[in-house]
Protein backbone atom coordinates (compact mmCIF):
# COMPACT_ATOMS: atom_id res chain seq x y z
CA UNK A 1 0.00 0.00 0.00
CA UNK A 2 1.08 3.75 -0.89
CA UNK A 3 0.74 6.30 1.59
CA UNK A 4 -1.90 8.67 1.60
CA UNK A 5 -1.26 12.47 0.66
CA UNK A 6 -2.52 13.43 4.17
CA UNK A 7 0.33 11.65 5.33
CA UNK A 8 2.65 12.65 3.15
CA UNK A 9 2.11 15.87 3.67
CA UNK A 10 2.03 15.64 7.27
CA UNK A 11 5.43 13.90 7.45
CA UNK A 12 6.50 16.42 5.13
CA UNK A 13 5.68 19.20 7.51
CA UNK A 14 7.13 17.40 10.39
CA UNK A 15 10.20 16.76 8.58
CA UNK A 16 10.44 21.15 8.20
CA UNK A 17 9.41 21.86 11.40
CA UNK A 18 11.43 19.96 12.96
CA UNK A 19 14.40 21.72 11.06
CA UNK A 20 12.90 24.95 12.12
CA UNK A 21 13.00 23.91 15.87
CA UNK A 22 16.24 23.10 15.38
CA UNK A 23 17.31 26.58 14.07
CA UNK A 24 15.45 28.16 17.02
CA UNK A 25 16.96 25.82 19.67
CA UNK A 26 20.70 26.37 17.94
CA UNK A 27 19.92 30.32 18.13
CA UNK A 28 18.24 30.43 21.83
CA UNK A 29 21.50 27.90 22.93
CA UNK A 30 24.04 30.84 21.16
CA UNK A 31 22.30 33.66 22.61
CA UNK A 32 22.73 31.92 26.07
CA UNK A 33 26.33 31.33 25.44
CA UNK A 34 26.09 27.18 25.81
CA UNK A 35 26.26 24.40 23.35
CA UNK A 36 23.07 23.24 21.04
CA UNK A 37 20.84 20.42 21.79
CA UNK A 38 20.78 17.44 19.70
CA UNK A 39 17.94 17.23 17.07
CA UNK A 40 15.59 15.09 19.15
CA UNK A 41 15.11 17.89 21.65
CA UNK A 42 13.79 19.22 18.30
CA UNK A 43 12.11 16.24 17.21
CA UNK A 44 9.97 16.12 20.53
CA UNK A 45 9.26 19.71 20.48
CA UNK A 46 7.83 19.53 16.54
CA UNK A 47 5.47 16.52 17.57
CA UNK A 48 4.62 18.56 20.51
CA UNK A 49 3.70 21.53 18.76
CA UNK A 50 1.36 19.48 16.04
CA UNK A 51 -0.48 17.43 18.72
CA UNK A 52 -0.75 20.40 21.11
CA UNK A 53 -1.41 22.94 18.20
CA UNK A 54 -4.20 20.65 16.44
CA UNK A 55 -5.51 20.10 20.21
CA UNK A 56 -5.49 23.81 20.93
CA UNK A 57 -6.96 24.74 17.96
CA UNK A 58 -9.67 22.33 17.84
CA UNK A 59 -10.72 23.38 21.27
CA UNK A 60 -11.07 27.42 20.37
CA UNK A 61 -12.44 26.62 17.05
CA UNK A 62 -15.04 23.83 18.58
CA UNK A 63 -17.02 24.06 21.87
CA UNK A 64 -15.68 21.44 24.32
CA UNK A 65 -17.84 21.67 27.06
CA UNK A 66 -20.96 21.69 25.02
CA UNK A 67 -19.94 18.55 23.49
CA UNK A 68 -19.56 17.55 27.26
CA UNK A 69 -23.49 18.85 28.17
CA UNK A 70 -21.81 21.19 31.02
CA UNK A 71 -25.16 23.51 31.58
CA UNK A 72 -23.99 26.70 30.08
CA UNK A 73 -21.42 25.58 28.93
CA UNK A 74 -20.91 27.38 25.44
CA UNK A 75 -20.44 31.30 27.66
CA UNK A 76 -18.43 29.63 30.44
CA UNK A 77 -16.28 28.41 27.28
CA UNK A 78 -16.42 31.82 25.40
CA UNK A 79 -15.38 33.31 28.53
CA UNK A 80 -12.63 30.91 28.95
CA UNK A 81 -11.27 30.21 25.12
CA UNK A 82 -8.72 32.77 24.91
CA UNK A 83 -7.37 32.74 28.58
CA UNK A 84 -6.53 28.92 27.81
CA UNK A 85 -4.92 29.86 24.63
CA UNK A 86 -2.45 32.58 26.06
CA UNK A 87 -1.65 29.86 29.10
CA UNK A 88 -0.71 27.34 25.94
CA UNK A 89 1.31 29.87 24.67
CA UNK A 90 2.94 30.37 27.50
CA UNK A 91 3.71 27.11 28.78
CA UNK A 92 4.77 26.63 24.83
CA UNK A 93 7.29 29.38 25.40
CA UNK A 94 8.59 28.35 28.71
CA UNK A 95 9.19 25.41 27.18
CA UNK A 96 11.10 26.38 24.51
CA UNK A 97 13.29 28.66 26.60
CA UNK A 98 14.36 26.11 29.12
CA UNK A 99 15.13 23.75 26.12
CA UNK A 100 16.85 26.07 24.24
CA UNK A 101 18.47 28.20 26.71
CA UNK A 102 19.35 24.61 28.76
CA UNK A 103 17.75 25.98 32.12
CA UNK A 104 18.54 23.67 34.69
CA UNK A 105 15.76 23.02 37.59
CA UNK A 106 14.71 25.78 39.83
CA UNK A 107 14.49 28.66 37.77
CA UNK A 108 10.93 28.36 36.74
CA UNK A 109 10.46 32.26 37.50
CA UNK A 110 13.06 33.60 35.40
CA UNK A 111 11.52 30.84 32.76
CA UNK A 112 7.89 32.79 33.23
CA UNK A 113 9.45 36.08 32.89
CA UNK A 114 11.01 35.47 29.71
CA UNK A 115 7.83 33.30 28.12
CA UNK A 116 5.85 36.21 29.35
CA UNK A 117 7.42 38.79 27.49
CA UNK A 118 7.46 36.69 24.40
CA UNK A 119 3.53 35.68 24.43
CA UNK A 120 3.66 39.64 24.85
CA UNK A 121 5.51 40.32 21.84
CA UNK A 122 3.65 37.56 20.17
CA UNK A 123 0.51 39.28 21.10
CA UNK A 124 1.05 42.72 19.70
CA UNK A 125 2.65 41.21 16.70
CA UNK A 126 -0.84 39.13 16.26
CA UNK A 127 -2.67 42.73 16.64
CA UNK A 128 -0.91 45.41 14.87
CA UNK A 129 -0.09 42.91 11.74
CA UNK A 130 -3.09 43.32 10.70
CA UNK A 131 -2.86 46.85 10.19
CA UNK A 132 0.49 46.20 8.26
CA UNK A 133 -1.24 44.13 6.14
CA UNK A 134 -4.55 46.21 5.04
CA UNK A 135 -1.47 48.92 4.51
CA UNK A 136 0.79 46.12 2.53
CA UNK A 137 -2.03 44.92 0.37
CA UNK A 138 -3.32 48.41 -1.03
CA UNK A 139 0.35 49.04 -1.74
CA UNK A 140 1.29 46.18 -3.14
CA UNK A 141 -1.35 44.55 -5.34
CA UNK A 142 0.67 43.36 -7.94
CA UNK A 143 2.42 40.63 -6.06
CA UNK A 144 -0.81 38.13 -5.28
CA UNK A 145 0.04 35.19 -3.95
CA UNK A 146 3.91 35.68 -3.62
CA UNK A 147 2.91 38.51 -1.62
CA UNK A 148 0.52 36.71 1.09
CA UNK A 149 3.77 34.32 1.88
CA UNK A 150 5.90 37.08 2.18
CA UNK A 151 3.46 38.59 4.58
CA UNK A 152 3.10 35.54 6.41
CA UNK A 153 6.96 35.26 6.52
CA UNK A 154 7.26 39.07 8.10
CA UNK A 155 4.53 37.60 10.57
CA UNK A 156 6.92 34.60 11.49
CA UNK A 157 9.55 37.05 11.72
CA UNK A 158 7.84 39.37 13.99
CA UNK A 159 7.10 36.06 16.46
CA UNK A 160 10.46 34.33 16.45
CA UNK A 161 12.30 38.32 17.20
CA UNK A 162 9.93 38.33 20.42
CA UNK A 163 11.62 34.94 21.42
CA UNK A 164 14.94 36.01 21.04
CA UNK A 165 14.33 39.34 22.76
CA UNK A 166 12.70 37.47 25.67
CA UNK A 167 15.51 35.03 25.75
CA UNK A 168 17.97 38.33 25.55
CA UNK A 169 16.35 39.50 28.53
CA UNK A 170 16.40 36.28 30.32
CA UNK A 171 20.60 36.63 29.74
CA UNK A 172 20.37 39.90 31.32
CA UNK A 173 18.19 39.05 34.26
CA UNK A 174 21.45 37.02 34.85
CA UNK A 175 20.37 34.07 34.49
CA UNK A 176 22.54 31.86 36.99
CA UNK A 177 20.24 29.00 36.32
CA UNK A 178 22.00 27.40 33.13
CA UNK A 179 22.85 23.80 33.80
CA UNK A 180 26.64 23.30 33.32
CA UNK A 181 27.34 21.14 29.83
CA UNK A 182 30.50 20.76 30.04
CA UNK A 183 30.21 17.01 31.70
CA UNK A 184 26.87 16.14 29.62
CA UNK A 185 27.22 13.93 26.32
CA UNK A 186 24.32 15.87 24.80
Amino acid sequence: MFPGLLTVGTVVALVLLVRALRSVLHALATIAGRRPRTWRAATALGVLLLIGGATVTAAAVQDPLLVLDVPGGHLLWRLLRWPVVVLALVAWAVLVLRLGMRLRRGTWRVSLTGAAIAVAGWLTASVVFPVYVSIVARLATGLGALGGGLILLVWLYLLMLSLYLAAETLCELGDDGAEDTSRSPL
